[in-house]
């Protein structure tokens, strides 16, 4: 099941509330975050500085 699908899911069945002061999901949530923030980051340093990678 997607992220994308899974989070839809927790807002329409009520649990939103609950999620919001659950530390382990905002530590994954944070960690796919950053996840995504580091590869983007990788990928434009490539783009940027080393052309012919």
């Amino acid at each position: 099941m997607s992220v994308r699908l899974r989070l839809s899911l927790v807002t329409r069945t009520g649990i939103e509330e609950k999620l919001r002061n659950d530390s382990n999901f905002i530590r994954i949530v944070c960690d796919h975050i950053a996840g995504m923030t580091d590869q983007f980051a990788s990928r434009e340093y490539r783009r940027l500085y080393l052309p012919d990678y």
